[in-house]
């Protein structure tokens, strides 16, 4: 393998940042899976290769917490990041400044 890169998902807690790794991952006949799905506890790390680069995704759990506890160790969860996919649930507008304010 060439390279390693580190791509975090993050966002607020039940903004489907799970979902939309279950979705990409399974491509067809996700909808069971998705159903079934339960909060993140703190991260989940999956790996893929793609175009000969190990990809590794960490999955944040955005409960306040684990959001907390990002921040307070910004060097060990995000240190060596190389993309970001931030969620943000348009539709929860009452979280909306919350999650503006986390991503900033």
């Amino acid at each position: 393998m060439e390279d390693s890169i580190k791509i975090i998902i993050s966002g607020l807690d039940g903004a489907g940042k799970t979902s939309i790794l279950t979705a990409l991952d399974k491509k067809y006949d996700f909808q069971k899976d998705i159903m079934s799905l339960t909060p993140t506890i703190k991260v989940n790390y999956n790996k893929t290769t793609f175009i000969q680069n190990d990809v590794n995704f960490w999955d944040m759990g955005g409960q306040t917490q684990y959001r907390e506890m990002y921040l307070k160790r910004e060097d060990v969860y995000f240190g060596g990041t190389d993309l970001i996919l931030y969620i943000i649930d348009c539709q929860d507008k009452l979280r909306f400044e919350e999650s503006l304010s986390y991503l900033d």
